[in-house]
């Protein structure tokens, strides 16, 4: 019975050890979740899932405030023309003393002159007999007697050129002409009038004009007789003077033997050392009347003798007087001013016009 029992426990063993590698050969594995490649993977995510996770707020850039328009630039058409009459200087066009633009009138047919035929349009030319007019509507400066030199002799045919000129230590600058003579070369012509009349301005564009005293552009100064009449008509025809970095100087243009600037400087020196000759001729007269007054003088003796040589010697000094008054002319211009260096040339432009 126990040999049997036996028996039957190893049969069942057996059965059973058959059965159990029978259920678990070959299983087939189930597949992860689709988007892992293993279980263990998607374990894993299910792990990081659960934990609590921080959240970091990236902060977001503010939005760009809108930019404030600029502003459009009005046009300037540059397709239009200058006007070829006006005078143009760094952006601005020179006016007259009314204030309306300085206009040169050109003729294609003029041609250079000799200088002799210059002194003798500017000499018929009767531009320098109008008045100097400081402001106001009837105003008429230096750029206005230039402006009608110029077109004038254009109109004779005589090419002509419009100057501007500015001094050192001087706001005001000055106008004059120019002409490019074929036996003198580049000669200036200055015809600017005397001062007539200064406009007084009374507000919001009223005002009289009131009557010139010591406010003259360009002072006369006489040394010895009075002006004829026959000269008068051409003493403010003169020739002038223009060197830049030097004294601005006019000569009567009888008297202007020369353009050239160095003839200038020997003219005025002439002037001054006539006017020492003259103060000391006028007191040596003064004294020799006083010494004869009322007294007589014996022919022949040393007091007479001497009376004689002294007369004699104011004579030689009146006849040398004489001469230079005959060179030098019957006036001298010199440039009113406070100022040593007012009137000493800073810049100088030509403008030749449309030619």
């Amino acid at each position: 019975m126990l040999e049997y029992a036996k028996k039957t426990i190893v049969v069942l063993l057996l059965l059973s050890l058959i059965l159990l590698v029978i259920g678990c050969s070959s299983p087939k594995p189930f597949p992860p979740p689709e988007g892992y490649s293993s279980w263990e993977e998607y374990h894993d995510e299910l792990d990081r899932r659960a934990a609590p996770q921080s959240i970091q707020v990236t902060p977001s850039a503010p939005e760009p405030a809108p930019a404030e328009p600029k502003p459009t630039p009005t046009p300037i058409s540059t397709l239009k023309p200058k006007n070829p009459l006006y005078i143009y200087e760094n952006g601005a066009i020179h006016v007259g003393g009314d204030g309306e633009p300085i206009e040169l009138i050109n003729n294609p047919n003029a041609t250079d002159p000799t200088y002799a035929d210059l002194v003798a349009f500017i000499v018929s030319d009767t531009t320098n007999t109008k008045d100097y007019v400081k402001g106001g509507p009837d105003g008429y400066v230096c750029a206005d007697f230039a402006e009608a030199v110029h077109n004038n002799a254009e109109a004779e045919g005589i090419r002509a050129a419009w100057v501007s000129l500015e001094f050192e230590g001087n706001d005001e600058g000055h106008a004059l002409n120019a002409f490019m003579t074929t036996d003198r070369g580049l000669v200036y012509i200055d015809c600017t009038g005397k001062l007539k009349k200064i406009w007084i301005s009374f507000g919001e564009g009223s005002g009289s004009y009131q009557p010139a005293l010591e406010f003259i552009p360009f002072t006369e100064m006489l040394y010895g007789k009075q002006i004829p009449d026959s000269v008068k008509l051409t003493e403010r025809d003169t020739v002038a003077y223009v060197e830049k970095g030097k004294e601005y100087g006019i000569i009567g243009i009888n008297q202007a033997k020369s353009p050239e600037y160095v003839f200038y400087l020997e003219y005025k020196q002439k002037w001054q050392d006539y006017e020492i000759m003259l103060e000391d001729y006028n007191q040596e007269v003064t004294s020799y009347n006083q010494e004869i007054s009322g007294k007589v003088y014996i022919i022949g003796s040393l007091e007479m003798q001497r009376i004689e040589a002294w007369e004699s010697e104011l004579q030689k000094q009146k006849e040398m007087l004489e001469l230079l008054e005959e060179e030098l002319g019957y006036c001298f211009y010199e440039l009113q001013s406070t100022a040593e260096d007012a009137h000493l040339v800073n810049d100088i432009q030509i403008y030749w016009g449309n030619n």
